[in-house]
């Protein structure tokens, strides 16, 4: 086969396989039958070529009036509503979109070019197209009417590359222009939370909790801290929204992903707010594993003092302060010891030696604890009454008194039963048992001794 249309057919392959990445922007179809054909007579006919020049040129202006149409089609895809801005995003990307189409364009137009220029050196060799040579057109006339569309484009294309290739960095300056303006907005905004967290934790610090009434100085430093932090809170979201509308929207996308991050924060925050009517500051509770006394009731955690409590496994934690995330609020069991009363039920066990002394013992154990704790009792009656009302029934707080049961070894037991101060319960349990031993002891009652 002949060498050159060896290579002619190699240049032609490369081309085809570099043209497959640009099919998207593949130049558009131009009807060239016309042309075609005034080439036909043009080169038939070498006397007549004036007189179909003329009718070249109006076709040549015919197919460069459909390219400039097609190059703002490209260059204005979408149109914008009347009094409706184009996101800075979203002129950019589209900006670069275009400087990628017209390249893609130009490169395409170019390396066709180059070939049909090729192919003319074969025609011009007495070469012609057709069965047997891999070539672009089947006719010189072909060819001429080809090259013209794709002049024309080059043309057309090359200076509005150029164009839109300026736009692009003038809108790459003005995007990193805004970057470096979000930038040192952040930074702002950042200088000013932390300038309002030092002022905050200055007068809380310093002039807050310097207060010397504890009711006073409690309530006013939570009070002071959640409208600072709301404010604060309030105020950035204003200015953000004012200086970017369109951070709704970026939220929103957002929102799912920061709920799964902070699921827990949101656990704690809903136990906060479905069971701070059920704690007050100073109530002993167990929440999960712990009981306590509430130090502080936070919205993310409560502190609890931790007390001796019976199911305290490590007695060196007893006075610690714990702080528990409100999110056992709602997967753990919460119990308020003082939710009827601020008072516990008591009891503490005797044992008689002689079982005929129990009416005596009886008496002697109901007239001292009648002393000692009737007025625990009515304190517990009535609190207990004012806490229950809101439910479907009431239950009144037992009095004061002394039960007896005999025990396997025939012995007979006395249980002391009384209200006491939740948290003195040792103190009143020790006051009460070292009374009722000085009473029995001088009525001459005998306890039986421990085994």
């Amino acid at each position: 086969m002949n060498p050159r249309v060896l290579s002619f057919a190699s240049i032609f392959l490369v081309a085809l396989c570099c043209a497959v990445p640009l099919a998207s922007a593949a130049q558009p179809e131009v009807d060239i039958t016309r042309l075609k054909n005034y080439y036909t007579e043009y080169v038939k006919n070498e006397r007549n070529r004036k007189v179909y020049e003329p009718s070249i040129a109006t076709e040549r202006t015919r197919i460069r009036s459909l390219l400039e149409k097609d190059l703002n089609t490209l260059i204005q895809p979408t149109e914008t509503p009347e009094g409706e801005e184009v996101e800075e995003g979203k002129a950019l990307e589209r900006q670069r979109q275009i400087v990628e189409d017209l390249t893609s364009r130009l490169n395409e137009s170019t390396v066709d070019l180059n070939l049909l220029n090729d192919e003319e050196r074969f025609y011009k060799e007495g070469g012609t197209g057709g069965s047997g040579v891999f070539m672009i057109t089947k006719s010189y006339p072909e060819l001429l009417a080809r090259r013209v569309v794709l002049e024309e484009g080059i043309d057309l294309f090359t200076p509005a590359l150029s164009a839109q290739q300026t736009r692009l960095g003038k809108l790459l300056l003005e995007q990193r222009n805004a970057n470096m303006t979000l930038f040192l907005g952040i930074l702002w905004y950042l200088g000013a939370v932390l300038a309002v967290i030092w002022v905050e934790h200055f007068l809380r610090t310093f002039v807050i909790l310097r207060i010397p009434q504890r009711k006073i100085r409690y309530a006013l430093a939570k009070i002071f801290t959640t409208v600072v932090y709301l404010s604060l809170f309030f105020w950035i979201f204003q200015r953000i929204y004012a200086e970017f509308p369109g951070f709704t929207t970026v939220f929103a996308v957002i929102g799912a992903a920061l709920i799964f991050m902070l699921q827990d924060l949101i656990k704690s925050f809903l136990g906060w707010l479905t069971y701070k009517g059920a704690l007050k500051l100073g109530d002993r509770v167990t929440m999960g594993e712990v009981t306590g006394d509430v130090l502080d009731i936070g919205v993310i955690h409560t502190t609890l003092l931790a007390s001796r409590a019976p199911n305290l496994g490590d007695v060196s934690r007893a006075g610690k302060v714990v702080r528990l995330p409100n999110s056992l609020l709602l997967t753990g069991n919460l119990v308020n010891y003082h939710s009827t009363s601020d008072f516990e039920n008591v009891e503490i066990p005797l044992y008689l030696a002689d079982a005929k002394q129990g009416r005596q013992a009886t008496d002697i154990l109901e007239e001292m604890l009648e002393e000692e704790t009737s007025k625990y009792t009515q304190d517990a009656m009535r609190q207990m009454d004012r806490r229950m009302r809101g439910f479907y029934f009431s239950q009144v707080s037992p009095a004061q008194r002394v039960h007896m049961e005999m025990t396997d070894k025939r012995e007979l037991k006395l249980l002391l039963c009384f209200p006491a101060p939740i948290g003195q319960r040792r103190t009143v349990t020790t006051r009460i048992l070292r009374e009722a031993l000085e009473r029995l002891e001088k009525e001459g009652v005998q306890l039986a001794k421990p085994a």
